[in-house]
């Protein structure tokens, strides 16, 4: 799922993904969700796949008989095209495809959808994955504030009820523009997370130098020095990755997916272990409301996850690098 802040549609070419405010996938749309009927009882074995014909008539409802040597049933859907299949013994619809522009499903933690006034939306159509393009301001599309552990950015959850939508590239290429998008979002949210993690390394420095224990500044006392030595050299590594990540990203290069998955592994265990040495270098104060070490350790374990847990990002990391021939 993409929340895209005023964009335009002349924007919407090759250049389009620069437009993009924040980066999330959106579920595959399922015929469970469209409320339709199914009129008599379909008895397959499990996991039966079942071929289709159906014509839309003028209320954009789509009369489908299933053609099959041992059921022959009819199934009513709203926009519905593509292959039915189905689980159990009772013939219940599992997935499915939407036919003609309406998008149906929903995501949760979308970040700030309320500032979008568009979504690029990862949806799976009749010839694969697609991205699609959906006014947020138009019908079928709800949107409700979500609860979450980092009170200062809003998330979101974003539900569209047969929203129309427009394509975007071609039918069946958007896996491959996804990919290279998150490949462009997980750079730009490893500076964020390198920016998170220099500001409370200086936090806790400025806090050792300046409290003192036993007549002495704490950061004079070894267990101290060692946590900011630590956190110096994850901060300082993470930016050394960044910057390759950012050449990348600049220069279009066939290295962006293996740059792009550096940058954001250093970035995320960088800011997550300065986010929770600060609060350990700060003490018992650190625990506190009255001093900002929590803001950053919440937002370190939301960044952490945005655009994919790090686990999920190593083992990009390990594909790209096999590719390259990294390892031999």
């Amino acid at each position: 799922f993409y929340a895209g802040s005023a964009i335009k549609s002349e924007d919407l070419n090759d250049n389009f993904t620069q437009n993009l405010y924040k980066t999330q996938e959106v579920g595959s749309r399922s015929l469970s969700t469209l409320g339709g009927t199914m009129t008599g009882n379909l008895t397959l074995g499990t996991q039966a796949d079942l071929v289709f014909e159906g014509a839309t008539d003028d209320a954009h409802e789509t009369t489908i008989k299933v053609v099959d040597p041992t059921a022959d049933r009819t199934i009513t859907f709203p926009n519905v095209t593509g292959t039915v299949v189905t689980t159990g013994d009772t013939g219940t619809v599992a997935t499915g495809m939407i036919a003609g522009d309406a998008v149906t499903g929903a995501k949760i933690a979308v970040p700030d959808a309320e500032l979008a006034t568009h979504a690029v939306v990862l949806v799976k159509g009749t010839k694969g994955p697609e991205l699609r393009l959906v006014d947020l301001n138009s019908d079928g599309v709800e949107i409700s504030l979500q609860k979450n552990l980092d009170k200062s950015r809003s998330f979101y959850k974003v539900a569209f009820n047969n929203a129309q939508s427009s394509l975007l590239g071609d039918q069946g290429s958007g896996w491959e523009s996804h990919v290279h998008i998150m490949d462009q979002a997980a750079v730009l949210f490893a500076f964020e997370q390198v920016g998170g993690s220099q500001q409370a390394l200086d936090m806790a420095k400025e806090y050792a130098m300046e409290r003192y224990a036993f007549g002495r500044q704490i950061g004079s006392y070894q267990a101290i020095k060692h946590k900011l030595a630590d956190m110096y050299v994850a901060v300082t590594l993470a930016k050394s990755n960044c910057y390759y990540g950012a050449w990348a990203l600049s220069s279009e290069s066939s290295e962006l997916p293996l740059a792009a998955a550096t940058s954001r592994v250093s970035a995320t265990k960088a800011f997550q272990l300065c986010a929770k040495e600060n609060i350990q270098t700060h003490g018992g104060n650190g625990f506190t409301w009255e001093y900002d070490c929590h803001l950053f350790y919440k937002r370190s374990k939301v960044l952490s996850l945005n655009l994919g847990s790090e686990a999920s990002w190593k083992e990009k990391l390990v594909s790209a690098m096999e590719k390259t021939n990294t390892l031999n």
